[in-house]
């Protein structure tokens, strides 16, 4: 996969590409950034950054985790799952997309260049919404994926770009009335189902005519469904359509209904992947039984409960502008 020009132009349009195969992924030994997880035998969605796990957190690297769950988990399981079980698991191979540290670059670059394009292209403020969880950012120094995206994108901007920029660039934290005429971006990673943006998306006309403002989507993946189709919003002001940018497109299910596997090294927290590997390892420990082999247990692969890095005060690239712009409000 080719990088974007470090040199930060705009893009006048964001064309997805193409996410890379996670065979070639896994057969990739200079992915070396540390990843950290909870050793657990279930899908701890979003509970892996709780305290409570700290003795049963554990450090691998993107390539180990990779071929652990590629070549050792989904191989091992394989025997002692029901036919219909193992055309999942081979779907879900098949399918999963995973954003590393480099995906997650190369998609910052890009999600960077279309927001220059949108403060370049006019004088009007542009306001990113991040979700309404910016008391709790403040306050508990956790984030959440919006936050740490935004950080990243920020960090692609050289320093007197930046400068020039924040004063028109505002961070929108999900409830009040905004500049009329102004621009909004619903950021994030990814869209699977699109409730948490279609949330989002609600809070903000809870209090914003959406016709005064020029709105849509900027997330670094997501299914060709959204990408071609928009996400449709019921609100007070009636149904509307908000365009969906996305760097990578997701693959689509057999259904082709815009649902995708996703999961990233800062994140685990897509239900549909975690649930899937929780469901396969469940069917293996019975088929074992049944086989008459004592498997009381199974220890779920490391992607599948990541430790957010953004949840627990770690530093990263443009976090010290994404707390600037809080800070001006």
């Amino acid at each position: 996969m080719s990088e974007l020009s470090a040199s930060l132009d705009v893009l006048d349009v964001l064309n997805p590409v193409t996410p890379p195969d996670l065979t070639l992924q896994a057969q990739d030994a200079s992915r070396d950034n540390i990843m950290v997880y909870v050793k657990a035998d279930d899908y701890l969605r979003t509970e892996t950054s709780d305290p409570s796990f700290m003795k049963s957190r554990r450090e691998t690297t993107e390539y180990k985790a990779l071929n652990e769950f590629f070549y050792i988990f989904m191989k091992m399981v394989e025997p002692y799952v029901p036919d219909h079980i193992k055309d999942d698991a081979r779907e879900l191979r098949n399918e999963l997309v995973f954003l590393g540290m480099s995906e997650l670059h190369f998609a910052a670059t890009a999600l960077a260049k279309r927001l220059r394009h949108h403060l370049e292209v006019d004088n009007k403020p542009v306001y990113i919404d991040v979700g309404n969880s910016l008391s709790q950012c403040r306050v508990k120094n956790e984030m959440k994926s919006s936050q740490y995206i935004l950080s990243l994108v920020l960090s692609k901007f050289l320093d007197d770009e930046f400068e020039e920029y924040e004063g028109r660039l505002k961070v929108y934290g999900g409830r009040g009335e905004i500049d009329k005429s102004s621009k909004i971006l619903f950021l994030d990673d990814w869209i699977i189902n699109g409730s948490q943006v279609e949330e989002r998306i609600a809070g903000f006309e809870v209090d914003n005519d959406p016709e005064d403002h020029e709105a849509s989507v900027l997330v670094m993946a997501a299914s060709s469904n959204y990408i071609d189709n928009g996400i449709g919003v019921d609100s007070l002001w009636g149904e509307a359509t908000y365009p969906v940018e996305a760097y990578y497109r997701l693959k689509n299910d057999h259904n082709d209904w815009g649902v995708s596997r996703v999961t990233g090294i800062h994140s685990s927290t897509d239900s549909a992947f975690g649930y899937e590997v929780d469901d396969i390892a469940y069917r293996a420990i019975e088929g074992g039984i049944l086989k008459g082999e004592r498997i009381d247990r199974l220890t779920l692969p490391a992607l599948v409960n990541i430790v957010r890095p953004y949840r627990n005060g770690e530093d990263f690239d443009g976090l010290s502008r994404f707390r600037q712009l809080l800070e001006k409000g």
